[in-house]
Parts: C-alpha cells; sequence; structure tokens
C-alpha cells in the first residue's frame, strides 16, 4: 500500500537538492567563473552570482538532486581548497554546506564570528538587498599563512523547485561548528535499527521512521529536518547500526539520503547492480511504488572480511511516498533500509531442494529396507524382540521367574556343554537414540484368526541412515531416522498389510562463501503409511510391492533471520524380488539368495513465503547377493550371519549414478522358544559421485505374549475422535466426557500399556498387572470441533495445553475365561488448565453372556 503524507523527511532533506546545480542549465548572459579562478573581490562576485543563476534555473527536483555531488567534490566548478558554496534560508537555515554534511539542517542565523560579528545576519541581509560583501573573520587552524579576516558575497534568488528565496554565499573558512538550535522532542520509533533481525522487525524500522520523520516536520516544517541527518548517520543511534540504515531515493534513482554513506548523495543509482549483476535499485522502487515490498540481492557487508567480489545476502524494505505539502506537492520518494543474512531466500531454496532428494530417497530406502526384511521367508515368521541391537528372552523371562532372568547373553561353548552368560540391564542402554531406533524392532505372531483361515502378524521396526557429502558448498552431512510400525495377514501364498512410520531429519549446508556465517541447518520431519503385499510363487521364488504415502514438515535455520516453515508430502511405489539360488529352508545350513527392489518417489514442499514450491524426484534400483549360514549354540540356539553384497543405481537430482553396496546382518534364533533377534547395517563402498558417502543401521523388535494374555505385554492404541460409547466413556472418563466439550468429542487421545500376565485361580483365569499412560487432547480454537479446521490434526502432537491431559495409571485386571473380567485401577491424571492433578480410584465389573 502507497503512503501518503503531508510533512515528510524527504522534503525536508530536498532542500538540498533544490539549491544544487546544474551546468547545463546555466543563464548565457552570466559568465562562467568557477571556484578555481576566484583570485579577488570581482572574481568572488562573479562565482557566487554565477552559481545563483545556475541553481534560479533549475525546474526539476531530479536535476537538482545531481548537483549535490558537484558541490561537493573537491576540485570541481564549486568546490576548490577553501573555497565553496554555502545555501542558506532566509531564517539562516542552513540548506548545503559544501565542505561539512554534518551543518545541513543547521540554523546558523546567531553565530557570532571571532570578533563578536553576526556575520549570518549580515549575509542574510546583503543577499536581500540584492547581493553584497561581508567581512567574516575565523583563523584557519590548518592553514597559518591565510589571513584571519576575509571576504564573502551573498546573493539571494528564487528557487522554482523549492518556492522559496535561497541565499548563496561564497567564501573562505568559516566555524559553524557551534550553531544550531535544539528541536523539540518528537518520540523516536519502537523498532530501532539494532532491533532489526528479520523482514517484520525491518519493516517496523521502516515504517516506523517514516511516521517519526512526519510527525517532526508537522511540527518544525521541512527546512529543519535536514538537521536530523546527522541523528539518522549516528553510529549506534535510533538510525544506524552497523551496516543497518536509512536510505532515501527519488523514482528516477537519484540518492537523496544515504545513513552510511553520504558521497553517494546527489548521484543516480538507478542503473547500480548488485555483485550478481541484478538490477536491485530499479527493483528496489518497482516493489515501493507497488505498496511496499521487500528486495533480496548481495551486496558487500562491511562486517564481514573477503565478501567483497562475492557480496553477502541482504534484504531491503522500501514505501513510496507522495508530498501533498505547498512545497514539493506531488513529489514522489522512496524510503526504505536493509539487513544482512548468512543465507538468501533463493540459496534456501536450493538447499531444501537437495534436501528434499536425499531425505525422499533415504525414507522410501528405509521403508523398502524394512519391509523388504519383513516379507522376507529366510527364516520362519517366529516372534522376536531386540531392543537397541540386544536381546529380550521372553520365554526365559517367564521359565525362571525374574525380571533379569531373561536378559541372556551368547554364551561360548561346544554342542551339550553348558554356557549361558547373563547381561546386566545396563547394556541396553543405548549410545544414541538414533542407535535405539535403529537397532530396534519387534514382531508379533499370536497365530490364526478365529476363523482358522491365516496368520496375522503385529511387528516393528527401525532404520537409521547417516549421508555426507564433499564439495565447496551445499548439502554436507545428514542424517535420517524412521520407526515403523506393521500389521499382515498372510493367507496361503499371499501376505497383505499397512506399516505406519515416523522419520526425522537433519542435516547441514554451507554454502562456501566468505566468512563463517554462510552455513544452515534443515530439518524434517514426516508420517508415512505403506500398504504392502508378498506372493510367494514357491518355497524359493517371492515378488513383493510397496505403495507409500508420507506428510510432514520442513524448516531451515540459521538465514539471520526465522525462516518460514513448509508442508511436505511423499508418494512412492516400490517392487522387489527375492529367490534362493541354494538352502533348504533350515537356517543351520548354508544359503545363498539373489535379491532386487527399486522404487520411485517424489517428494512435494508446498510453496511458502520467500521459497516457491519444490519437487523432487528419486529412484533406487537395486540388485544383491546375500549368502548365510547357521551356527548351534550349546543350548540349541543359531547364530546366523549373514553378508551382502550388489550394485545400486541412484536417480534424482543429487548423488546420481551407480554405486557397490556391502552390507551384513546377524540374526539370534531361539526355534524351541520361538524367538528371533535381528540387526543389520550396510555402508556405500563405492559411487560415481566420489564424494558422497552413506551408511545405515537396523534391526527388528518382537514381543511374544505367550497366548491367552499371559506373559509380557505392550500396547498402543491411538484415537481421534469419540470412539466409544458415552457408557464406555463414563467409566474411562468420568461426566466430563458426556459433555460436548468434554475429552472424547473430536479429541485426540493416545493409551500406551505395559503389563505381564500370570496363571491365576488354579488355571482357570489370568491376572494381569499393568501400567498406562494417557495422553489426550481436545481441540481448540481454530481446531477441528472448535472452529476451521487446518491440517492433519489427528498426527499432529498432542501437547500440554489448556485443552490437554495426561495421565499415569497403575492397575490390575483379572480375566476368568471369556466371561468375567474384573478391573481394579488407581491413577493421577494432570489437566492443561487445571490447577492441581486430580486422583482417582476405578473398580470395574463386567460379565458377558
Amino acid at each position: 500500500m502507497r503512503v501518503t503524507s503531508a510533512p515528510t523527511l524527504l522534503f525536508a532533506l530536498l532542500g538540498l537538492t533544490t539549491a544544487a546545480l546544474r551546468a547545463p542549465a546555466v543563464n548565457a548572459q552570466v559568465p562562467k567563473v568557477t571556484a578555481g579562478e576566484v583570485v579577488g573581490r570581482e572574481t568572488l562576485q562573479g562565482f557566487v552570482t554565477y552559481a545563483a543563476s545556475v541553481a534560479a534555473a533549475i525546474t526539476d527536483i531530479n536535476q537538482g538532486s545531481q548537483l549535490i555531488q558537484a558541490v561537493r567534490t573537491e576540485g570541481g566548478d564549486y568546490n576548490v581548497g577553501n573555497m565553496y558554496l554555502i545555501f542558506l534560508t532566509t531564517d539562516g537555515q542552513v540548506f548545503i554546506h559544501g565542505e561539512d554534511p554534518n551543518l545541513d539542517g543547521k540554523n546558523v542565523h546567531g553565530v557570532l564570528d571571532d570578533n563578536g560579528n553576526p556575520v549570518v545576519q549580515q549575509i542574510l541581509a546583503a543577499g536581500a538587498a540584492g547581493g553584497g560583501f561581508v567581512e567574516w573573520c575565523w583563523d584557519d587552524p590548518f592553514d597559518p599563512n591565510d589571513p584571519r579576516c576575509k571576504d564573502s558575497y551573498a546573493l539571494q534568488h528564487f528557487s522554482p523547485v523549492a518556492g522559496v528565496d535561497l541565499v548563496v554565499v561564497g567564501g573562505y573558512y568559516q566555524d559553524l561548528s557551534g550553531a544550531g538550535q535544539p528541536l523539540p522532542p518528537v518520540p523516536l520509533p519502537e523498532v530501532s535499527a539494532a532491533d532489526v533481525v528479520d523482514r517484520e522487525t525491518l519493516q517496523q524500522f521502516v515504517d516506523g521512521s517514516v511516521v517519526w520523520l512526519r510527525d517532526l516536520i508537522g511540527q518544525v516544517g521541512f527546512e529543519r529536518a535536514n538537521e536530523w541527518k546527522g541523528v539518522l548517520r549516528e553510529e549506534g543511534g535510533h538510525f544506524k547500526s552497523g551496516p543497518i540504515y536509512l536510505f532515501i531515493f527519488t523514482p528516477e534513482g537519484y540518492v537523496i539520503f544515504h545513513g552510511a554513506d553520504a558521497w553517494r548523495e546527489g548521484r543516480t543509482a538507478i542503473d547500480n547492480t548488485d555483485l550478481q549483476g541484478r538490477p536491485f535499485v530499479r527493483e528496489v522502487i518497482a516493489v515501493a511504488q507497488g505498496g511496499g515490498g521487500f528486495v533480496e540481492y548481495f551486496w558487500d557487508d562491511p562486517t564481514v572480511q573477503g565478501d567483497e567480489d562475492t557480496g553477502t545476502p541482504k534484504v531491503s524494505y522500501a514505501v513510496s511516498l507522495r508530498s501533498d505539502l505547498p512545497v514539493f506537492q506531488g513529489v514522489e520518494f522512496i524510503v526504505g533500509a536493509g539487513f544482512y543474512r548468512n543465507f538468501s531466500t533463493a540459496e534456501a531454496e536450493m538447499a531444501a531442494a537437495d534436501w528434499l532428494d536425499r531425505f525422499g530417497r533415504s525414507v522410501a530406502s528405509q521403508a523398502m529396507e524394512m519391509i523388504g526384511n519383513r516379507v522376507s521367508p529366510s527364516h520362519p515368521g517366529s516372534d522376536d524382540l531386540t531392543v537397541g541391537g540386544r536381546t529380550i528372552d521372553l520365554a526365559a523371562l517367564n521359565a525362571q521367574g525374574g525380571l533379569f532372568g531373561g536378559f541372556t547373553g551368547l554364551g561360548q561353548g561346544s554342542s551339550g556343554s553348558a554356557g549361558t552368560g547373563r547381561v546386566a540391564p545396563t547394556a541396553f542402554l543405548p549410545a544414541s537414540v538414533g542407535g535405539l531406533v535403529g537397532g530396534t524392532s519387534f514382531q508379533l505372531s499370536p497365530g490364526q484368526d478365529a476363523g482358522g483361515g491365516g496368520n496375522y502378524s503385529l511387528w516393528g521396526a527401525g532404520e537409521m541412515m547417516r549421508f555426507s557429502s564433499g564439495g565447496d558448498g551445499g548439502l554436507h552431512d545428514g542424517e535420517v531416522v524412521t520407526a515403523a510400525l506393521g500389521a499382515d495377514y498372510r493367507f496361503g501364498s499371499v501376505l497383505a498389510g499397512l506399516a505406519l512410520s515416523r522419520s526425522m531429519g537433519s542435516g547441514g549446508f554451507e554454502l562456501g562463501r566468505a566468512g563463517e556465517d554462510d552455513v544452515g541447518d534443515v530439518t524434517t520431519s514426516l508420517t508415512s503409511a505403506f500398504p504392502y503385499a508378498r506372493l510367494a510363487l514357491n518355497e524359493r521364488l517371492s515378488l513383493w510391492g510397496v505403495l507409500g504415502y508420507g506428510f510432514g514438515r520442513l524448516n531451515l535455520s540459521g538465514g539471520g533471520e526465522e525462516d518460514p516453515s513448509s508442508d511436505i508430502s511423499m508418494r512412492m511405489v516400490g517392487l522387489g524380488a527375492r529367490g534362493e539360488l541354494v538352502g533348504t529352508g533350515d537356517p543351520r545350513d548354508f544359503a545363498l539368495a539373489l535379491r532386487s527392489d527399486g522404487f520411485v518417489a517424489q517428494m512435494r514442499s508446498e510453496e511458502v513465503e520467500g521459497r516457491s514450491e519444490l519437487t523432487a524426484d528419486v529412484s533406487r534400483v537395486r540388485l544383491m547377493l546375500e549368502t548365510s549360514t547357521g551356527y548351534t549354540l550349546t543350548g540349541g540356539e543359531v547364530v546366523q550371519p549373514q553378508l551382502r553384497v550388489g550394485m545400486r543405481r541412484d536417480g534424482g537430482d543429487v548423488e546420481t549414478g551407480f554405486g557397490m553396496e556391502l552390507g551384513g546382518a546377524l540374526t539370534f534364533l531361539d526355534l524351541e522358544r520361538g524367538l528371533t533377534i535381528s540387526v543389520h547395517g550396510r555402508k556405500l563402498v563405492a559411487h560415481e559421485q566420489s564424494d558422497y558417502d552413506e551408511w545405515g543401521l537396523g534391526g527388528s523388535l518382537t514381543l511374544n505374549p505367550q497366548g491367552g494374555g499371559r506373559g509380557l505385554s505392550l500396547g498402543v492404541s491411538p484415537s481421534w475422535g469419540s470412539t466409544a460409547s458415552g457408557l464406555a466413556r463414563l467409566w474411562a472418563q468420568g461426566a466430563t466426557a458426556l459433555t460436548p466439550n468434554g475429552y472424547g468429542y473430536g479429541s485426540r487421545r493416545v493409551d500406551a500399556e505395559v503389563g505381564y500376565g500370570i496363571d491365576a485361580l488354579a488355571g482357570r483365569g489370568v491376572f494381569t498387572p499393568y501400567a498406562r499412560l494417557v495422553l489426550s487432547e481436545q481441540p481448540g480454537p481454530g481446531q477441528f470441533g472448535g472452529g476451521h479446521f487446518q491440517g492433519p490434526v489427528a498426527l499432529m502432537p498432542l501437547e500440554t495445553s489448556g485443552q490437554s491431559l495426561h495421565g499415569y495409571h497403575l492397575g490390575g485386571r483379572l480375566n476368568v475365561g471369556s466371561g468375567l473380567w474384573l478391573n481394579v485401577e488407581a491413577g493421577r491424571n494432570a489437566y492443561g488448565a487445571g490447577p492441581d492433578p486430580a486422583n482417582s480410584l476405578m473398580l470395574n465389573l463386567s460379565m458377558n453372556w
């Protein structure tokens, strides 16, 4: 939106330009006498008379602005040594001081020379009388041979541009440093130059400065506003902090004011380009005339050493002002300021595009690895549990009657000898979160369904991948961690299932410019669903396929301001095949298999401010040779090492080409107890992109509830909305659950439970002590149920807000057959808006018949 103001800063500053002179407009009847030709009274009078005639002939503000530079250029027509010009208003205001810009705007009406003479008043009187000489007496400290008292000449003329009379004075050295009257106090803008850290504060700084200057000029007139030039240029003051300052120029590109470099004033900058050849001045003018806006370009940051040739990204904000004052009425001005960033939005977009490519390929690769391992018939689908690459023997846990009885190590010994060692619980602590996720998975196969038609399983897995690349600029390193939960059903030769995953990625990039601030970080999160199916053609050959869809967020940081985050989405399709070349199906025997898989995936990032919509297409095809053999331990368990080697072809926009991959796995099988533990890793040992490196870790975690509810059990139950009847909500949540605003209608909830079932009532029932965690959130304003629905609310993080609940519960559950159920539970719930937690005790009894 264009800003229109009555009194404005530019009109004050343009008092400078109205007195500026342009040589081509000289009246032919007035002979030209330059400052360098002044040798006495006659030539001094001729010099001032010529300058006044030039000023009186100027009718265009842009022509006049060019002469600010000429008036102050040493060695030019108007400034040589101690001979220069001063332009005054008839009340003693300095419009232009040819030698000292800091005196512009000061009122010198009451200045006395060293002899006590009111020389300024005498000069104004001589000018109004049609021109005359005035003697002033000041000692020039830089010229010991200069006479103390010198002649000056003053002549008054009318400025058609300013619409006022001005007095042109020519003379030698004078001292006006003590001049000036204090201006009235005008409240400073709320945001100063030192407060500018991003686009929002930059805009506030510019808009506030315009309002401040308008108020000032409204009180004292445009003439005295020139006095604030010194305030605008004061380093560490309200309007200048290092490389952050104001600038003002006309729509034609003539510089009226420059907060850092006064020498730029009066020059035209319309054709100036940045260090990459971009005509940024024209762009600044265009966005200002379009209602105000931002422009990015590369410019030398005075605080960065070594960027003189390449520049540093700078963001400027500018607005357009048009005068409605009698003086300069209708004249338009451009006012703006800028700040430097660590990287430009274009560079941020480049980094985001590169990261989308790598992140999408990593997530798709991890999904193919986890699902490919799940559908592989390399060993029976027994239940197993792995935590951070360590084993929990659930069968031993139940048989030996102790929590730590199930933690076993792989003891060495020959067949028939006892040799099982214990592992301390601390051995299961992971070195990192990525190590825990990457080496953890489970598989739960309760058995056939009620109709006896097929087998169903629950499983989980985790993968961690790290990659790095060299080069002077671009993305250098990254890590992607994915955790997945899946369920599938097998009937005959067909297996079908669905996996849900959560992926987190982070990486860093460097742009290779001068300085230490050209770095940034990128992070992503993605929630995905992968339906998959496998067809076993025979005992040795199987084919499988997977589809994928995910959505999440991408964030960039480090640019020197808060960069907007964007929504991202992923789509993929993958196919795989595995054929056993050698093997009997017994894990103890030597096996050789050929495995191949491939996928195509697309990542998309939505458009946000400063970053356009991005799309990354990636692909990968692998052909691997797998070999494994089994070794029997003393207790009958089997340790099965596996080796993989193969080729792959990466497609996309980054790190494309062929590569060689080497991998390995170690599987522990307890066939008697139905326990399987597996960890695996892989490394890219060669690639066409020689500076690219990649490696990954993964594993599997399995849980066996031992049937009938006995043994260790884990459960996670997410819900969105009202998933239970009113009576069930009343039992579970109290009376508030029955109200439209209670927890249930449109709410999100996660229940997580861990328990252990033991025989009770002489084997006729099962008693299960358990611990339960509850997280719940009721939508507030702006969410589903409380206003306009935006985004996938069901998958947003649960937060402890005014609408949230989190509780901790301990209880015991007794099941007798399928008809009697008794539950006793004590809990403690904390509500986001409540002052104190609430304690509860619940007793439930149900009978079915």
